[in-house]
This record gives C-alpha cells, structure tokens and sequence, in this order.
C-alpha cells in the first residue's frame, strides 16, 4: 500500500482542483478470498483522507452506493469551487464587501479600569 500512498499524495500535490478518492474493498461476499481485510483497508483510506467502501463485484451488492457517494462529493466539491471562484472574482473586480450586523450594540459608559487603550 505503500506504493499507492506515495501515487496519491502526487496527484493531490499536481492537480490544481481537489479530487476525490474512493477506496473500495472487493470480495464482500468472499471473506476467505479477500486479500486485504476491513480494518486495514479502512484504516488506509482514512490515513489518506478518501472515502471507503465495499462491495461485491459478483452480485453487486454496495456498487450503487459507491457511486451515489462518489457523486455527492462531487456535488459538494463543485460548489465549494464555484464559491471560491465567485469569491476570488468579487476581490479582483475591487468590489467592496461590507459586513454588517443585524444586532445593535449600545455603547455604555464604563469606570471599570481597562489594560488596553483605544481611539
């Protein structure tokens, strides 16, 4: 696992946007036939910050729920970048952003002694 560790930590050093990744165990239905057990392979998945599953490929049970995961992330990564984006352009155009707060605060006279200086 070693190898793929270092393959990983490439792609995420090379690619400008985020990518998801997706561990998938195989052999659900074939405990004596998998080659890498749960707690391993779950344990490097999250080592590599990635999302983990498993299946069978044989009767398909888990596949589908791989590939809606795989498309939420997708979902919430495209908007993370379009906000970032929008962002990012709104400083460019030198637009101004104000923040305001919906809370008025009413300034009290205070004789209490304070360590700091203001104004």
């Amino acid at each position: 696992m070693h190898v793929f560790m270092h393959f990983i930590s490439e792609l995420k050093v090379r690619l400008e946007e985020p990518i998801i990744i997706c561990v998938v165990g195989n052999k659900v239905d074939k405990h004596t036939h998998r080659q890498v057990g749960f707690k391993e392979a779950a344990e490097y998945a999250m080592s590599i910050g990635s999302l983990y599953h498993e299946c069978s490929a044989f009767n398909c049970k888990g596949v589908e729920g791989i590939f809606l995961d795989i498309a939420q992330e997708i979902i919430k990564q495209s908007a993370k970048i379009k906000e970032r984006k929008d962002r990012d352009a709104a400083f460019k155009e030198g637009e101004i952003i104000r923040v305001t707060s919906t809370k008025k605060r009413e300034l009290a006279d205070s004789t209490e002694e304070r360590s700091f200086l203001c104004c």
